[in-house]
């Protein structure tokens, strides 16, 4: 299975199984792997959070620190806890039918809302509680500097704009690929 569903694709309905199964591919995957890098290496040149410095050995923690985060909340959000709330943790593309501007606010607003596995609009509870419970961990890792109330609710929101930013990328990658004349447009 996969946690992107394409316009018109007929989407089975997800086991507790496949919810855990596709949460732990997913967030070990080399779109992940891609994220991960990106951050860090953003984190490292602005010496963001977190703060460990800008040397090499700096680099090495903060990208331990941004894999162990960003597993964490994959894993909490759509292993964990979309079984217990009965969400769909899929993300169901729009599509090219539909005007940019409303693609782009149903995408960006997928962080916090969410279906259930029946197909009911609900609130995103199991992304928000991964994201807390992720960015609770944090405190286990990060320097101390790191872990205040404060930067763990940063944490927390970093990541709920990251998830945005992310189905807004799942959905226009196909778009963009075709565009750019690497992937081939399906016929209806």
């Amino acid at each position: 299975m996969q946690l992107v569903v394409a316009p018109n694709e007929i989407a089975n309905p997800m086991s507790v199984g496949d919810k855990v199964e596709d949460g732990f591919k997913s967030s070990v995957s080399l779109f992940a792997a891609l994220g991960w890098i990106t951050t860090a290496g953003y984190e490292q040149a602005t010496n963001g959070r977190p703060n460990y410095g800008t040397n090499s050995t700096a680099f090495g923690k903060r990208f331990g620190a941004v894999v162990a985060h960003g597993v964490s909340n994959g894993v909490f959000s759509n292993s964990f806890f979309a079984p217990i709330f009965h969400e769909d943790p899929r993300y169901y593309i729009m599509g090219p039918g539909h005007s940019f501007f409303k693609r782009i606010i149903y995408a960006g607003t997928r962080s916090i809302i969410s279906r259930t596995d029946s197909g009911k609009t609900i609130p995103n509870f199991s992304l928000i509680a991964g994201d807390a419970a992720g960015a609770a961990l944090t405190i286990v890792y990060y320097p101390s500097i790191n872990t205040t109330t404060t930067e763990v609710l940063s944490s927390l929101g970093t990541s709920l704009g990251g998830s945005a930013f992310g189905y807004v990328v799942d959905e226009f990658l196909v778009d963009a690929l075709i565009d750019l004349h690497l992937k081939k447009k399906q016929q209806p």
